[in-house]
């Protein structure tokens, strides 16, 4: 991937979990972000890149900042910093 453009800011999402995810070709990936941009924001722009296959889990997706789970009524106001890793935790299947 390119650097990101002067003005962004680069987000690595890491993706973990007890699911295999064919479309999520590696466990890493970097994104470049509009500085200000928010847990929620972060996770369109991936579920954009990574296709209409992973919208329908993307409720399911539990975004971790610094060890950290930001619960879905925190995803619009948590702020994202340059440099930050996203890891995204996948639950189990079931219930």
């Amino acid at each position: 991937m390119k650097p990101c453009s002067k003005g962004e800011i680069c987000v690595t999402a890491n993706f973990s979990g007890l699911w295999h995810i064919p479309f999520i070709d590696k466990r890493t990936k970097r994104y470049c972000l509009s500085p200000g941009s928010s847990i929620d924001d972060f996770m369109q722009v991936v579920a954009v890149d990574l296709g209409p296959e992973f919208e329908p889990i993307l409720p399911f997706c539990n975004p971790v900042v610094s060890g950290r789970m930001i619960t879905p009524y925190e995803r619009k106001g948590f702020v994202l910093e340059d440099k930050q890793w996203v890891s995204f935790v996948f639950g189990p299947d079931g219930g």
